[in-house]
């Protein structure tokens, strides 16, 4: 089997997928945005802040969700 091929399976069935909600993406006009967007809403209940303040540093919402975030960070410090 092609190795890029086994990666994409090994994502697949091993990683973590994100929370990701297409309307959101549709009503902030981009799909990046969107992933990031959704990831936060996703950690806001979850938080241990009594004030809904999500805990989570750049590097592990960027590993959460990958690549797409980067973009979205990237494009923000311009």
């Amino acid at each position: 089997m092609n190795e890029q091929l086994q990666d994409a399976i090994d994502a697949i069935l091993y990683d973590q997928p994100i929370a990701y909600h297409p309307i959101i993406a549709r009503a902030v006009g981009s799909v990046t945005a969107g992933v990031l967007l959704s990831q936060l809403l996703y950690w806001t209940p979850r938080s241990r802040g009594a004030e809904g303040w999500i805990w989570k540093t750049q590097p592990e919402i960027y590993y959460e969700s990958r690549q797409v975030c980067k973009r979205v960070w990237l494009s923000s410090s311009q």
